[in-house]
């Protein structure tokens, strides 16, 4: 035996117990943990997060906005591709041919034909 506590030679105390000090994670082996596992870490986190913040306020999914979103004036628009495009310009008949109010989740898809009208000629 060796050392005052006796017990086997070469080995710590917390070695033979197999206990460790509290606070200290194990270290991974080199290469035992890949991106793959950090990524799913993560992904455990924000989970058991949004889990956790439903668990605190369990109506927050029941509720609705106020309001409704208000629609999106494209009156402004309607005057700058006026002022800024050709009469024969596509981009400009398809917007003049839009309502003047269009609902917000409207107007973002019309806003992706827009953009390719307007890089195609442009």
């Amino acid at each position: 035996m060796t050392g005052a506590e006796g017990g086997e030679p070469g080995r710590s105390p917390r070695e033979r117990t197999g206990r460790r000090e509290k606070g200290h994670r194990p270290v991974p082996p080199a290469g035992g943990r890949g991106d793959d596992d950090e990524a799913s870490l993560v992904a455990r986190r924000v989970l058991n997060a949004s889990r956790r913040a439903r668990e605190a306020d369990p109506k927050a999914a029941e509720r609705t906005p106020s309001r409704p979103a208000a629609d999106v004036e494209i009156r402004p628009l309607k005057d700058l591709v006026v002022s800024a495009f050709p009469e024969d310009h596509p981009l400009r008949t398809v917007i003049l041919a839009e309502k003047d109010d269009l609902p917000p989740l409207e107007f973002l898809a019309k806003m992706d034909v827009w953009l390719v009208l307007l890089n195609r000629r442009a």
